[in-house]
């Protein structure tokens, strides 16, 4: 993980455009504590723009099925904003799940691309601090994809 601060976040809105890939997802390096065992974080965009995560012992066939639309997670309800080399998501509730009070605090994404990595600051609704993730893109071919969605 590359460590991100604001001035880092900023920076990037400079930088080239970063273009979400959806033909796979964004997985972190798998961690593992003595709690929770194994578990790694799993981004995926949609060509729409929107998202969906999770998180868990995952492998990439795995992250897809858990951020497919059959599935209630953490998604965004509206595409997410990028500028420059910087994306922005707002995630909530499943998308088949009443929407929240829209006072109601989200968890938040805040990522940086670079050549190989998508950086990410994820700040839970709950307020608890950031925690950083360094994702990168794993591709699935198309027909794989579309089984694992059915």
């Amino acid at each position: 993980m590359h460590d991100l601060g604001t001035a880092d976040l900023d920076r990037a809105e400079k930088q080239s455009p970063f273009k979400p890939r959806a033909d796979g997802v964004y997985l972190s390096v798998p961690t593992c504590s003595p709690k929770d065992g194994w578990s790694r974080v799993a981004l995926r965009f949609f060509e729409n723009g929107n998202a969906a995560i999770s998180d868990g012992n995952l492998s990439a066939p795995d992250a897809v099925i858990l951020t497919s639309d059959h599935w209630t997670g953490m998604r965004t309800g509206s595409p997410c904003t990028i500028k420059g080399a910087r994306v922005r998501c707002e995630l909530g509730f499943g998308l088949d799940e009443p929407a929240p009070d829209p006072k109601q605090r989200r968890t938040s994404l805040d990522g940086v691309t670079g050549t190989e990595w998508l950086d990410v600051l994820l700040s839970p609704a709950d307020g608890r601090k950031p925690a950083g993730h360094a994702l990168r893109f794993f591709p699935l071919a198309k027909d794989r994809m579309k089984e694992l969605e059915e």
